[in-house]
């Protein structure tokens, strides 16, 4: 239980300040040591994109991530363009960590268990995964440590209009970053409640105080006003636009795809419960329930009303309305979102642990072990899935594509690291400006026509496919560039996942080992002997400079579709020859994608 103590007029006192500036910096040096140098899946190539050359990101715009991925690239004179962009989540991360920290001595009065749990999320597989690449989510978590470090200040007895000013600027920053803010609002309204004495006109004065501040971060969202830059999703030349863009109304609101993609509404739930034992090494989890039992004691019952409200909003509410299945590259697609209620169960944990501590008359030895043990697993278990320094499949398949396709080609395929893999080694590595990348999912949208006919007019379409199924616009899109005499190319992926597609386009072969290559008009296809050899030898020429290390490595990083590409090479080379009632050939290929299907398992040789 939090001690009666007088409030701190300085925010803090010295050496707990200094152990949170020592954990912040401990910390940034790590996530900068292992911070993400090529371009990444998900929403990080898209802010390495923006970062570098500017533009809008996805909606809703998270102008304010944005802006700092600009700064961070234009004044950074070292790394590269994906490092200095990450390093924007690195530095917010840290900070994040240290927030926590402070928020959790006070909390706990326990230095020992706040110093364990700050360790153990910032260690935690998730946290760190994010907290390595260009993604808003460390960001997000910033805010919500602020919010907590708050909340445990006017635990102390921090009144007046200075913390509900403090809060509505984290919440303003993130209102500038990120929806999920929204969540903070039961402990962001608690303190605004609790520091003006609770109750009457005060704390009316405190929630409109509250509010004004956190509306701060709306103006943020000009920053999109007008597009431009290397990339501008959706329309924000006028108000509506700009407010359509901010309503998610591309997606749906609380959708996190454009397709449902086969969920229970129990689903995503259930995984985030699931993986609160493994962020928090389950010796901590398990110290949540006593935790939770000091903290809904008076006089910190309200707090924990609250602060449970707000997990509750951030986790079970949030996570049921998502579209995607937490599977497989679902799960990384989801997984961002378990970062914020799994860092708003901090405080019980830290409780908890200080609870059972006080009871075992813990001293400093068997501190120091635990210590040492929240450590040692959370490096390894972090070094192993988390790191993103030396993942470089993504933009090593983006580069040997582009340095095999032929000249003028069009490639279509479709998804975030596809799409920003591509427009990130042409915008920053400056590989290949007459090759196209085209997502014919986006073309049902009149920005994304507008902006694929600026950036290359022979495959402007205009109103064509104004009410097309993605099909057919690959159909119109491959058409156009071929009249135009440029050569096509279809991504393994969308071939798969768009059988329908495939059949109603020209007939399409492997081509070198990165993609199909459609057939150009009155050309007959080549012989699958030959194709076979072709990929074979090439497939031994491929740049990798490294590899996924298992199978779970694969299967949980976004990057690991890019790297299935060179398997799916010759599966598809492997159908062609059954249609045709070759099984040995056939055979030969299932052989070759399972060599490629499992790299781990070359031992150094290809």
């Amino acid at each position: 239980m939090i001690p009666a103590a007088p409030p701190d007029p300085s925010g803090t006192a010295a050496a707990p300040r200094a152990a949170a500036a020592g954990l912040a910096a401990g910390f940034l040096v790590l996530y900068a040591a292992t911070a993400a140098r090529t371009v990444q899946g998900g929403d990080a190539g898209e802010f390495m994109v923006l970062g570098a050359a500017g533009g809008v990101a996805h909606p809703p715009g998270y102008p304010l991530y944005t802006l700092l991925c600009r700064v961070f690239v234009a004044a950074l004179p070292w790394g590269t363009v994906a490092w200095r962009a990450s390093l924007v989540s690195a530095v917010a991360a840290a900070l994040a960590i240290g927030c926590l920290y402070g928020a959790l001595r006070r909390l706990s009065s326990s230095p020992a268990a706040a110093l364990l749990v700050a360790l153990c999320c910032g260690l935690a597989p998730t946290f760190w995964r994010y907290a390595d690449v260009a993604e808003v989510f460390a960001l997000q978590a910033l805010v919500a440590c602020g919010v907590l470090l708050v909340a445990a200040r006017v635990l102390e007895g921090w009144r007046g209009a200075r913390p509900v000013v403090a809060v509505g600027a984290a919440l303003a920053v993130g209102v500038a970053n990120h929806p999920t803010t929204v969540a903070l609002l039961p402990l962001a309204g608690w303190v605004a409640w609790r520091a003006s004495e609770g109750g009457g006109a005060g704390a009316a004065r405190s929630l409109l105080l509250l509010t004004v501040t956190a509306a701060a971060g709306l103006p943020a969202y000009l920053l999109l006003w007008g597009g431009g830059g290397a990339f501008a999703w959706g329309d924000t030349h006028s108000a509506a636009g700009l407010l359509h863009h901010m309503l998610r109304r591309d997606y749906g609101t609380f959708r996190l795809a454009l397709r449902d993609e086969g969920t229970t509404t129990l689903a995503n739930p259930a995984a985030w419960l699931a993986a609160v034992p493994r962020e928090y090494l389950l010796v901590h989890a398990l110290a949540m329930l006593p935790g939770l039992a000091v903290l809904s004691r008076a006089p910190t019952r309200g707090f924990m009303a609250a602060l449970s409200a707000s997990v509750l909003l951030a986790g079970p509410v949030l996570l049921a309305q998502f579209n995607v299945a937490p599977v497989d590259v679902g799960l990384a697609v989801v997984e961002r979102f378990h970062i914020l209620p799994t860092l708003l169960l901090a405080p019980w944990a830290a409780v908890g642990v200080a609870a059972v501590l006080r009871r075992a008359r813990a001293g400093r030895l068997l501190v120091a072990l635990l210590a040492a043990a929240t450590l040692a697993t959370g490096m390894v278990q972090g070094l192993a899935h988390s790191a993103r320094h030396d993942v470089t499949w993504l933009e090593d398949y983006a580069v040997n594509t582009l340095s095999r396709v032929a000249p003028g080609a069009v490639l279509l395929g479709h998804g975030d690291d596809r799409f920003f893999g591509f427009l990130y080694a042409r915008v920053v590595l400056g590989l290949r400006p007459d090759v196209t990348f085209v997502d014919p999912s986006l073309l049902g949208y009149p920005w994304y026509r507008a902006w694929l006919g600026r950036a290359d007019p022979a495959l402007d379409l205009g109103g064509a496919v104004m009410a097309s199924l993605p099909g057919d616009a690959a159909v119109a899109v491959a058409t156009a560039a071929q009249a135009a005499g440029r050569p096509v190319y279809l991504a393994h992926h969308y071939a798969f996942h768009e059988p329908a597609v495939l059949a109603a386009l020209p007939p399409a072969v492997p081509a070198h080992a990165v993609m199909l290559r459609l057939t150009p008009p009155g050309a007959a296809r080549p012989a699958l002997a030959d194709v076979e050899r072709e990929l074979v030898a090439d497939s031994g020429q491929l740049a990798l400079r490294s590899l996924p290390a298992d199978q779970a490595d694969l299967d949980e990083r976004w990057e690991g579709e890019s790297f299935r590409q060179y398997a799916l090479s010759f599966t598809v080379l492997g159908n062609l020859y059954r249609a045709a009632g070759d099984d040995a050939g056939a055979a030969r290929c299932a052989l070759l994608a399972a060599y490629w299907g499992h790299p781990w398992r070359w031992n150094g040789a290809r």
